[in-house]
């Protein structure tokens, strides 16, 4: 079994801390805040497990439609 992720812990910390307005967009990372929220997603993680939450692999389908030209947004 492959588990493969789009983001890496750093880019999940740094959207944390825009979210929270602690990294203004285009700054540099404060490396003591990013190992905060590192550490903080690792014990959540962690907890999660404990408590039987595991995560499921999500295989990607294509999904096609299309919409009629009279229909008003």
């Amino acid at each position: 079994m492959t588990t493969s992720f789009t983001r890496t812990r750093e880019q999940i910390a740094d959207a944390v801390l825009r979210k929270l307005n602690v990294l203004v967009p285009g700054a540099a990372t404060d490396s003591a805040s990013e190992n905060i929220v590192i550490e903080a997603l690792d014990m959540w993680l962690k907890q999660a497990h404990r408590e039987g939450i595991f995560w499921k692999k999500v295989t990607t389908r294509t999904f096609n439609f299309t919409i009629p030209a009279n229909i008003a947004s």
